[in-house]
């Protein structure tokens, strides 16, 4: 499978708005990423990134820097002190408030912003040699859905299986051409991908698959979670993107959130690092992935396999 990247939109790992890459907890700590979202109290504050400190001097840090594991200091806010962990290809976001204790996960402010993807953004900006690595780890993260076979059994059928069997909701004609796109409900470039699309769906030209995830107990879950238990998805989702708060509002049954987890988890298992994520069949018959928006929307679509 051929993977597209689109740069522009998702500039590796650092302003996407969701775990992502993120979720290397289990090499780094031997933990599960599950909890890994903290909401900052108050207004949002300004994001400052320190010039040097010292990791050692929190034990946990320590410890993993011990195990080779560099830690990339981003700064305080609220009172937690931000590291970017990476170690070889995997990378991680903790936060701590004091020396004895770590927390793994993005951290957001009050109004739901990342100030996570703006400090690491920040660090990136400063230290090219960090973006590199950055850059590395995504591409490693992808090669195990890379193949240039469409033959039964292929890494990209095993993908497009997974997506298809994975909860997700179903828009257009059932004789269309099938894109499967991971999603994150609140991402702008995923609302910017339908936007694009929408038209070839609603006329029949594309069958679009889409597959919703989330950071646990964040909108984003509870959102997604809405839109798979909706009646009438296509209305739902379409009142979002256009901005109408009222959309994705409510309490979600307990089956459709624990749906997000498990599309959570097949992210994970993939190792797929931003939305949108779009898989297809080309005319070629060959499985590809776009990862971000696509360039031309037009040009996508004709080369989608009839």
């Amino acid at each position: 499978m051929q993977a597209s990247l689109n740069r522009h939109h998702i500039a590796g790992v650092y302003r996407i708005v969701f775990l992502g890459l993120f979720v290397a907890a289990s090499l780094l700590l031997g933990a599960t990423p599950s909890s890994a979202a903290m909401a900052a109290p108050a207004a949002a504050p300004a994001v400052k990134v320190a010039v040097a400190h010292d990791p050692s001097a929190n034990v946990v840090l320590a410890s993993l820097i011990k195990k080779g594991a560099k830690a990339y200091y981003l700064g305080t806010t609220n009172g937690l002190d931000g590291w970017l962990l990476t170690q070889g290809n995997q990378v991680q976001l903790a936060y701590a408030a004091d020396n004895n204790s770590l927390v793994i996960g993005m951290l957001f402010g009050a109004d739901g912003h990342n100030i996570s993807s703006e400090q690491i953004k920040t660090i990136v900006d400063a230290n090219p040699d960090l973006k590199q690595q950055l850059d590395a780890a995504m591409e490693a993260a992808n090669k195990n859905v890379t193949t240039n076979k469409p033959e039964a059994g292929s890494v990209g059928d095993r993908l497009m299986a997974d997506l298809n069997a994975a909860p997700g909701v179903t828009l257009g004609a059932a004789s269309a051409p099938e894109v499967l796109m991971v999603m994150d409900v609140d991402c702008p470039h995923c609302k910017a991908t339908w936007r694009a699309l929408r038209d070839y769906v609603t006329s029949g030209k594309v069958r679009l698959r889409m597959v919703p995830v989330g950071e646990p107990r964040t909108d984003h879950q509870t959102q997604g979670a809405l839109l798979l238990q909706a009646a009438d998805p296509l209305t739902v989702w379409d009142h979002h993107v256009a901005g109408d708060k009222a959309a994705l509002t409510g309490i979600p049954d307990e089956a459709h959130l624990s749906q997000i987890m498990s599309n959570n988890a097949l992210i994970i298992r993939w190792h797929i690092a931003t939305t949108p994520y779009l898989v297809y069949r080309a005319r070629d018959g060959k499985v590809k992935i776009i990862q971000g928006e696509p360039n031309d929307p037009a040009s996508f679509v004709a080369t989608l396999a009839p």
